[in-house]
């Protein structure tokens, strides 16, 4: 942000000059050319402006609710360097992937994490849903870390162990409603328990980077399967058993307005009446939906709402 506010000035001053220069310039040709310099230069100062105010209110909108499941995650995360966390919703067949659950693990990542670097290991479970066979999961999930298709659970702990070794990982289960209940078991058990028990007894002679799983569920299934979490920070509590971390909800009309109070001097100038612009982003988010929230309040503020800011 401080390089586009520089940026941003430099161009100010530009077109102070040419302004200048233009008022003086006698010959034709070269009065032209300036017009055209002037032009462009303006062009681009307006599209400049345009990404300094999205990116002010990206900002705002990275403190926009998702308060209970940020303070959850910090809880855990400031204790332990490994553990797994569940993002999930109150279940909501008809919108439940638009509750931005890619935003919160990027929102959590950047704001408690504060954007540490590490090895991303993404898996999209979609394509599990027809599977009958499990090792469709360690296939796909030995592929993202490079092995051949046919790996077995214990080879596949041993490469995430040795990239761990050198750096932070982590690793994005994205739809885990999409697979059987069982396979999230045999994840559980096969592959992360005694992966979590390796690393915990390498840190005790090493210092040691995070490994942080995340399990996306889109749909709040994963709420009513037969499988241990914990959503507190507890004395018996060990990195192996995942954190259900709150659900998350529609924003309401309470978040809303104490977001508007909170952020309002930074905010594109988009509010006369907070009351009413609760109720237009409101009726226009099926009331709350957090996705189409930001996305009504970009247009508010005249900005495009951007896909790289949900994109995992």
């Amino acid at each position: 942000m401080y390089e586009l506010r520089k940026q941003q000035n430099l161009l100010v001053e530009k077109i102070q000059r040419l302004g200048e220069a233009l008022v003086i310039e006698n010959d034709p040709a070269s009065k032209f050319k300036l017009e055209k310099q002037l032009e462009n230069t303006q062009a681009e100062l307006t599209d400049l402006r345009q990404q300094i105010t999205s990116q002010d209110l990206y900002a705002c909108l990275l403190r926009l609710g998702y308060q209970d499941q940020e303070v959850t995650f910090t809880r855990f995360v400031y204790r332990e360097s490994v553990a797994a966390f569940l993002i999930h919703i109150h279940p909501d067949p008809e919108n439940g992937w638009l509750y931005g659950q890619h935003w919160l693990l990027n929102r959590l990542k950047l704001r408690v994490l504060q954007g540490i670097a590490g090895k991303k290991v993404i898996l999209d479970l979609t394509c599990l849903a027809r599977s009958r066979d499990v090792k469709a999961l360690w296939r796909e999930l030995g592929r993202q870390v490079g092995l051949r298709q046919d790996s077995k659970p214990s080879e596949i702990a041993d490469r995430v162990y040795q990239c761990w070794q050198t750096q932070n990982i982590f690793l994005i289960l994205d739809s885990v409603d999409f697979m059987p209940e069982a396979y999230m078991q045999n994840l559980l058990q096969e592959f992360w328990s005694p992966l979590v028990a390796r690393i915990q007894q390498a840190q005790k002679l090493t210092s040691s980077f995070k490994l942080l799983m995340f399990l996306i569920d889109k749909s709040g299934a994963v709420e009513n399967w037969n499988i241990q979490f914990v959503d507190c920070p507890n004395p018996v509590w060990r990195s192996e058993i995942p954190v259900k971390l709150p659900w998350i909800q529609k924003f309401s009309s309470e978040v809303l307005t104490n977001w508007i109070f909170s952020e309002f001097p930074n905010l594109p100038q988009f509010i006369e009446d907070t009351e009413v612009a609760v109720e237009t982003v409101l009726s226009n988010s099926e009331n709350g939906v957090p996705q189409w929230v930001f996305q009504e309040i970009c247009t508010l503020s005249n900005c495009e709402w951007r896909d790289e800011w949900d994109r995992l």
